[in-house]
């Protein structure tokens, strides 16, 4: 089992920043975390999109857009991570801000999951329907997306739970 610690690396920050403010460090830890890795996602998004704007097809731009957002919370809550767990507050206290940012953090994996699992869905329903020249019920499609979404909200449910 992952833990928060490991997650968000409390004691090795604390060690490495040598303000005497916990505060402080907590403070800016968050701030150097979040902005080293906006940064880092910023220069890998403009170098995909690049070679996204080179395919023929706008399915792959759609897909990165759907992950896009999500990563940048990732970042965001990963530094909020890393700069509470760098308090010194009550251990049951911690351990709840870590569970609430850990579900915040599959939140933000399962949405684009869920995203993109309907945008390749609509797609490969709307090819293959054509390509096979079956006539499927148009109202065949809102029903696979309903039953898709709340497959992920059980399995969203079930990490939550664990």
């Amino acid at each position: 089992m992952v833990t928060a610690a490991a997650v968000f690396g409390g004691d090795f920050i604390r060690e490495i920043i040598p303000f005497s403010n916990i505060y402080l460090r907590a403070f800016i830890s968050f701030v150097v975390v979040t902005l080293f890795l906006y940064i880092v996602i910023f220069l890998i998004d403009r170098i995909v999109k690049r070679f996204l704007r080179k395919t023929k097809t706008t399915l792959d731009d759609e897909l990165f857009a759907a992950a896009e957002r999500p990563i940048y919370i990732l970042a965001f809550l990963l530094g909020l991570g890393i700069g509470v767990n760098i308090l010194w507050i009550n251990l049951g206290t911690l351990e709840i801000i870590n569970k609430i940012l850990i579900t915040l953090m599959i939140f933000a994996l399962f949405f684009p999951a869920y995203r993109i699992t309907n945008l390749l869905i609509n797609v490969w329903f709307s090819k293959y329907t054509n390509k096979i020249r079956i006539t499927v019920d148009k109202t065949l499609l809102p029903v696979i997306n309903r039953v898709i979404k709340i497959l992920y909200f059980v399995i969203f449910a079930i990490f939550i739970l664990k």
